[in-house]
């Protein structure tokens, strides 16, 4: 059974959402979603793809590559192939690509953890975090030294953290000595989230931690159902490359995500949108999905671009047209990435697309290729129906 069912949907309604402003515009259903389910782990309910991953992490010492669509629990996933090596005595270390994801993923795994029966420490560890080890102690002087600190004690640890920091603390394990490295080498799991957003350098890192960790499970997770990232891993490590885990659809399946109404259309025959009129013909469609949803969710609506100022401008217009806005990008603090009642429009960059928890009814982004338009595309429809409004490059028509 496919994992993605899209169906040409005819246009009982009067109008598109945004026929006067984009171009060459058509509109499909992309139909529910539901995952197969296998039973219960504790008080949880679990699919299919999650059991699997339990099951497999028992006795794999491979590279289990997991294919699920954003919300289906890929973290839950995570945690209890966790369970699995900290049981033996060992250590898992999970990495993801933003600060903020792991600070949201944190929060969801310290809340799963007593429902799977798991007595652990969770760790996020980011420059910030290392910075306050090295200032509290006396006797710790360097980052690699917080880190040792950090894994210290006898209780099972989840360590969370992003490829620069991985990168910095093995260059000071190999420069410095093998202490750091042999408590790299207590982790019995790796966990990779997110893997279609590494590239260049963070993936150079991430292909050096997966080989120097041979021998120990190695999961990888995408939402972005790239062949070319599994044939990649396959072709670099085919020794390691397990069969895939693929979350499939069950007709009597928990939903994962609700049926969207979806519009694709182009404003410019361009990567990044950039001008003031773009920035305008956003407004427009926004202002347009407004006028056709209620204040049942906030925000009503969310607005993702490429462009930071972009970003900028497009969130000025539509203050100008009297609505609460909320703007998220890298230049906003993350302390006031933070999301309040009553918000008409989220407008973000990247920054949004992931740990940043929202439920919307409506979603209007930029898209120049396939791993961004579904990352994003699963930002709506998760807990209820939904409409988009994705705008690509005329040429990728």
């Amino acid at each position: 059974m496919r994992r993605y069912t899209e169906y040409f949907y005819p246009r009982l309604v009067s109008m598109l959402l945004s026929s006067d402003v984009l171009k060459d515009s058509f509109e499909i259903l992309v139909s529910e979603v539901r995952l197969e389910v296998d039973g219960k782990e504790g008080s949880l309910r679990l699919r299919a793809f999650q059991r699997e991953i339990q099951e497999r992490a028992r006795k794999s010492r491979g590279i289990l590559a997991v294919d699920a669509p954003t919300g289906s629990g890929k973290t839950l996933g995570f945690l209890l192939a966790a369970k699995q090596v900290i049981e033996r005595g060992e250590n898992a270390l999970l990495i993801y690509p933003t600060k903020m994801l792991i600070e949201d993923q944190t929060r969801s795994l310290s809340s799963l953890m007593e429902a799977v029966g798991l007595d652990a420490e969770i760790i996020p560890v980011d420059s910030e975090r290392l910075e306050e080890v090295v200032k509290s102690s006396r006797d710790v002087k360097t980052h690699g030294e917080a880190l040792i600190h950090l894994l210290s004690g006898e209780k099972g640890k989840i360590i969370l953290t992003n490829p620069d920091i991985v990168y910095v603390l093995l260059k000071q394990g190999f420069k410095r000595g093998s202490e750091l490295l042999q408590k790299l080498f207590t982790v019995g799991l790796v966990g990779i989230d997110e893997m279609h957003l590494y590239w260049g350098f963070s993936l150079h890192v991430i292909m050096l931690l997966l080989r120097m960790l041979r021998g120990r499970l190695r999961i990888i997770s995408t939402a972005t159902h790239d062949e070319k990232v599994l044939a990649f891993l396959s072709d670099m490590l085919p020794e390691d490359f397990e069969s895939p885990i693929v979350a499939e659809e069950g007709e009597e399946g928990d939903i994962v995500r609700h049926p969207v109404r979806l519009e694709i259309g182009s404003i410019a025959n361009k990567r990044v949108l950039t001008r003031e009129e773009e920035a305008k013909a956003l407004r427009d469609i926004v202002l347009n999905i407004l006028e056709h949803t209620d204040a049942s969710t906030s925000p009503r609506v969310v607005c993702i671009v490429n462009s930071l100022v972009f970003s900028r401008i497009v969130a000025g217009l539509l203050e100008d047209e009297g609505l609460r806005i909320t703007l998220i990008n890298s230049l906003v603090p993350r302390e006031y990435r933070v999301i309040g009642g009553n918000v008409d429009v989220l407008v973000g960059t990247s920054a949004v697309e992931v740990g940043v928890d929202f439920d919307t009814q409506a979603l209007v982004f930029e898209a120049n290729n396939s791993a961004s338009f579904i990352q994003r595309f699963g930002r709506v429809g998760r807990k209820r129906p939904g409409v988009a409004v994705a705008v690509v490059p005329y040429e990728d028509y």
